[in-house]
């Protein structure tokens, strides 16, 4: 069996990839100023804003996050989606590779990947530890996007 972390390990590194890319890009005067690069910043801000303060959300609701107490359903966008620092981190990743070569839009797409494997594993984990109020909450939710997916 494969451990639960490493999928985040995976999003992680290739996440790094992206971004030293994306800074390389930028200390090398390659990203020249204009209305996609302002909406790739853009992007970039409104994802890490997401992820940080979900982050910040649940260290301040359940404490350690590989070790939940509670079980998070309305606060945030827990509200709509089950995995909101993930959503922050896909926003990232996308606005990212869109202002790179091609090339890196297979690193986005398995950062991506990996992203959803991860929410997978971390939904079975949370159904084993928080069972049946779990299972209700998962039913009302989406798993990624809201009202979507």
């Amino acid at each position: 069996m494969l451990p639960a972390y490493l999928f985040w390990a995976l999003k992680v590194l290739l996440g790094l990839v992206l971004v030293g890319a994306f800074a390389n890009q930028a200390i090398n005067h390659q990203l020249p100023l204009s209305f996609k690069l302002i909406l790739v910043q853009i992007g970039v801000v409104v994802g890490a804003v997401i992820h940080i303060g979900h982050y910040m959300l649940l260290r301040r609701t359940v404490g350690r996050l590989y070790e939940p107490t509670k079980l998070v359903t309305r606060a945030g966008l827990y509200r709509w989606v089950r995995h909101p620092m993930y959503l922050g981190d896909m926003i990232v990743a996308i606005s990212l590779a869109s202002a790179l070569p091609a090339p890196y839009s297979w690193v986005c797409l398995a950062c991506l990947g990996a992203i959803v494997l991860q929410s997978h594993v971390e939904d079975r984990l949370m159904m084993k530890k928080f069972g049946h109020q779990y299972d209700v909450w998962s039913r009302t939710t989406h798993r990624l996007l809201p009202f979507l997916w």
